[in-house]
């Protein structure tokens, strides 16, 4: 009984070992041959796909002019173009102003010259003539003296006047054109000589006429200030005035001598 069973085993083995490789070569014919790269292959004809139907755009209706403008950009402040400014060359130096426009420093007291004729009439120099005959401009003030020292004074303070004091200017007057282009502080000058005396007075000659000095000459100024320091001949109000730039505030009385 064992032998049988034993021996129905073993053939039952053998005829599975020679149907099973014949099954696995049968479905191996009919599988046929895979590809080594299955899935390279499916992505392939997916892309080719993709590139042969691209994508269609419906077309755009075309703008109008109108919207065209809405659609520009307004400029914004800052893009705004602004106007370059001019450049100023290198080296150009501001233009000085004249010197009759300048102001005179504040040391010297503005002239405030009386409103003249343009043109002297005889009337006005038979006038004048007959105000130095009469004198009257000497009275209290300082006397005839015979030369240039004794002219020198002790106080000067003391021994001055005014032509308000004197009673008034009367003399001759110089026109207007004559004494803004000859004379004032913007018109210095050297007397250049010693003034000679004259009626008991220096008297000098500046712009064309003669001038008479009345007052003595401050004892503070130098004993050849004609030959060293600049003056000029201003009018002030009340009459004219010989004036030193370099002692400020002090006023020699003159008169135009006909």
């Amino acid at each position: 009984m064992t032998r049988h069973r034993t021996s129905s085993t073993l053939v039952l083995l053998f005829l599975a070992g020679l149907t099973l490789p014949a099954l696995a070569q049968r479905d191996h014919r009919e599988e046929g041959p895979r590809p080594d790269h299955p899935r390279e292959e499916r992505r392939q004809p997916e892309r080719g796909h993709e590139q042969a139907a691209p994508r269609r755009t419906a077309p755009q209706a075309p703008r109008s002019s109108r919207e065209m403008e809405r659609s520009r950009p307004m400029p914004g402040p800052e893009r705004q173009a602004r106007p370059e400014r001019p450049v100023r060359p290198e080296g150009r130096m501001e233009r000085e102003e004249p010197r009759s426009a300048r102001r005179p420093p504040s040391s010297r007291e503005p002239s405030r010259p009386q409103t003249r004729e343009a043109r002297p009439s005889p009337r006005a120099s038979e006038t004048a003539r007959a105000w130095q005959a009469r004198d009257t401009w000497r009275r209290d003030a300082w006397p005839a003296r015979s030369s240039w020292r004794e002219h020198r004074a002790q106080h000067w303070e003391r021994d001055h006047r005014t032509w308000a004091q004197r009673g008034g200017y009367g003399g001759y007057r110089i026109p207007e054109p004559q004494f803004v282009s000859r004379f004032g502080y913007g018109h210095p000058f050297l007397i250049g000589s010693r003034p000679v005396i004259y009626q008991g007075y220096p008297r000098f000659r500046c712009g064309g006429y003669w001038f008479l000095i009345v007052d003595p000459w401050p004892e503070f100024w130098v004993d050849d200030w004609y030959l060293t320091d600049e003056v000029y001949v201003d009018y002030y109000g009340d009459g004219y005035y010989l004036v030193n730039p370099r002692h400020p505030g002090i006023r020699v009385a003159i008169t135009v001598f006909l």
